[in-house]
Order: structure tokens, then sequence, then C-alpha cells
């Protein structure tokens, strides 16, 4: 597992999306933890959105879907 414990103005958006991609790959699960308001969701939100385009899926807010049964039907099995 991979722990990003963020204290400093050293770890930044671009710096987080770089470890989600070594850890997307590597089939690694990341931790992040963090004061409220600094971007942790934002960052992590950006890096799925831009995972979907790159493997040409549609990136469904979980939230703000309507129809979340379709979600199981429709499942990409890896």
């Amino acid at each position: 597992m991979v722990v990003i414990k963020i204290k400093t103005q050293k770890m930044n958006h671009q710096k987080l999306i770089k470890i989600f991609e070594v850890a997307y790959q590597s089939k690694k699960p990341v931790f992040i933890e963090g004061a409220v308001g600094i971007g942790k969701s934002y960052s992590v939100k950006e890096f799925v959105k831009n995972q979907a385009i790159k493997e040409c899926r549609k990136f469904v807010e979980w939230n703000a879907f309507k129809d979340k049964h379709l979600l199981k039907e429709n499942a990409v099995r890896s």
C-alpha cells in the first residue's frame, strides 16, 4: 500500500497524479491523509477522469448517477 500524508506544501496536485499513475499501474492501493480542503478528493477525481479518457471508458460520478443498477450490469471485469 502507498501511504501519503500531506502535511506540508511540498505535495501538490501534479505529484499526487504521478503517484496515482504508478500505483494504478502496479495495482497498489493508495491511502491519502491530510487536512480538510487541501484537494485530496479533487486529485483522485481528476486522475480517474483522465484515466477513463485514456482507456476509452466513460467516467461516471457515483453520487450523480441515477441508474446504479446499470453499472453492475455493464461492469468491466478485469
